[in-house]
C-alpha cells in the first residue's frame, strides 16, 4: 500500500478485511479470544467522541460449530458479544466504561489553573484507546469422525464522531415508516424515536425467540453427539467381536486340518 492509499483510507475512517478463523475446541478456554491472546483479534484506535458501527458478514452456521463475536478494549472491558453468528450483522457501540477518563492529579489542576490564567491554551489532546475485534469458531462434536472447517468472516468498521451523528438528517428515514409516510409529512427527531422503540421492542422479541431456538438447538446437538458417540461404541464393539469369532473360527478349522493330516500319516493313508 503506497502512502497516498493510506492517507484515503484514514481519511475515510471505513476499513474492510477478510479473516479465515481457525476451528478451537469447546471448553479449550486457553485458545479463546482473551485480552492475552489476540491470535484471531483485529485492534482499532478510537477516541471518546466516536461511535463504532462494526459490519460482520459470516456466512451460513457450520455444523456442529458456533462462531461467536467478542468486542472489548485495551482495559479488557467487554463492550460486544454473541454467538451463533450467521449471515449479515451490525453492531453500533461506543467506550461506556469510563477507560478514557483520565485521573488527574492536584498538581495537574494547579498548572492547568495557572496556565488558564496566564493566557496559555490548554491540552486540547483526546486520550485514545484501542478496541479489538475478535473471533471464535468453537465446535461442540468432539467424535472421531467428525472435522472441524475454518469459517470465513469479513468485517467493515466504520467510526462516525457524535458531532456527524447529531447531524444526520432524519428525514431521510422517513419512508421505511409506513404510518409517518402517508401523512407526507416531515419525520421529528421525537417521531423517529418512537418509531425505533417499536422497532427495538419487535427484535427484542426476535432476539428472545432466537436466543430460545439457540438453545433447544444446543441441547439437540448434544444429544445427537451423545447418540453418535454410542453409536461408534455399539459399532466398534460388533468389530471387535466379529474378529474374534473369525479368529476362533479360523483356529478351529486349521486344528481339523492339522489333526486329520497327522491322523492319515499315521494310518499310511495319505
Amino acid at each position: 500500500m503506497n502512502p497516498w492509499q493510506a492517507f484515503l483510507l484514514l481519511a475515510v475512517g471505513v476499513w474492510g478485511l477478510g479473516l479465515e478463523v481457525p476451528p478451537v475446541k469447546q471448553g479449550d478456554r486457553a485458545r479463546y479470544s482473551s485480552i492475552n491472546n489476540l491470535a484471531n483479534c483485529v485492534g482499532y484506535e478510537t477516541e471518546p467522541d466516536e461511535i463504532v458501527v462494526l459490519m460482520v458478514s459470516s456466512g451460513d452456521v457450520l455444523t456442529s460449530q458456533d462462531l461467536a463475536i467478542k468486542v472489548f478494549d485495551d482495559q479488557d472491558n467487554l463492550l460486544q458479544y454473541q454467538r451463533q453468528l450467521e449471515g449479515d450483522k451490525t453492531f453500533i457501540f461506543s467506550q461506556v466504561h469510563g477507560a478514557w477518563t483520565q485521573q488527574e492529579s492536584s498538581s495537574d489542576i494547579q498548572l492547568k489553573r495557572g496556565k488558564s490564567e496566564s493566557g496559555d491554551d490548554e491540552d486540547n489532546t483526546k486520550p485514545s484507546s484501542r478496541i479489538y475485534v475478535c473471533f471464535d469458531n468453537i465446535y461442540t462434536d468432539k467424535s472421531w469422525s467428525f472435522t472441524p472447517q475454518v469459517h470465513e468472516v469479513e468485517i467493515q468498521v466504520d467510526i462516525k464522531t457524535r458531532e456527524t451523528i447529531a447531524k444526520t438528517n432524519y428525514d431521510s428515514y422517513a419512508q421505511y415508516f409506513d404510518a409517518l409516510r402517508r401523512n407526507h409529512e416531515g419525520i421529528s427527531e421525537e417521531a423517529f424515536d418512537d418509531q425505533m422503540n417499536i422497532v427495538q421492542a419487535e427484535l427484542a422479541s426476535v432476539i428472545n425467540t432466537l436466543d430460545n431456538s439457540g438453545k433447544i438447538l444446543e441441547e439437540l446437538i448434544e444429544n445427537e453427539s451423545a447418540l453418535r458417540n454410542t453409536n461408534e461404541r455399539i459399532f466398534e464393539d460388533y468389530t471387535g467381536r466379529h474378529i474374534v469369532l473369525y479368529a476362533v473360527i479360523g483356529f478351529v478349522g486349521l486344528a481339523q486340518v492339522l489333526y486329520l493330516y497327522r491322523y492319515f500319516r499315521k494310518t499310511n493313508i495319505v
